[in-house]
């Protein structure tokens, strides 16, 4: 069956089909279950298993728990959304919807469970990008590179997009890590 004829049955275009198959495009169970209903197979068959014990291959089922709006803040609201990530993403991942931007229709990926303390180890792992999730002391968060101000426990936020935030506060545990 061509991309255009399974296009064809589920709705979509040939493109759509074709960027869903080489990952271009992240797959999420609403379309997986269109797609598997097309081509009467289980959503399994294409790679994508809730399953715990699911063959090592199996795309996880990652729930989206929020967006990243086009001022690099994120706000988190229970979607009931899940995407197909990728076999090599561990337990606990979970993924924000990039809403604008560059990046827009991107997800961003990252373990809620791996919160670390700032420390110079933490913002020398981050290197030159935005690798880290802040959450700041005004109860805001944000996507954005990390640097120590001069003053002890004040921070710079950097964006490659984005005005940078100068001397903010940042919560203790406030970085998630283990973005992908």
């Amino acid at each position: 069956m061509s991309l255009e004829d399974v296009g064809k049955l589920v709705g979509v275009t040939r493109e759509t089909i074709r960027r869903l198959e080489e990952r271009d495009t992240w797959l999420d169970t609403d379309r997986a279950d269109q797609i598997g209903k097309a081509l009467s197979v289980p959503l399994e068959v294409l790679g994508f298993s809730y399953a715990t014990d699911a063959y090592s291959s199996a795309a996880k089922a990652l729930p989206v728990v929020g967006s990243i709006t086009s001022d690099d803040k994120v706000q988190f609201e229970q979607t009931g959304r899940r995407v197909a990530g990728g076999a090599h993403l561990p337990a606990g991942s979970v993924a924000l919807d990039i809403n604008q931007g560059k990046m827009r229709g991107w997800l961003l990926v990252y373990r809620e469970e791996a919160m670390e303390p700032i420390s110079q180890y933490v913002l020398l792992r981050q290197g030159q990008t935005e690798n880290f999730i802040s959450h700041l002391a005004d109860g805001t968060t944000l996507w954005r590179h990390i640097k120590p101000a001069a003053k002890q426990g004040f921070y710079h936020l950097n964006s490659r997009y984005l005005e940078p935030l100068d001397d903010v506060q940042m919560l203790d545990l406030g970085v998630l890590s283990e973005l992908g």
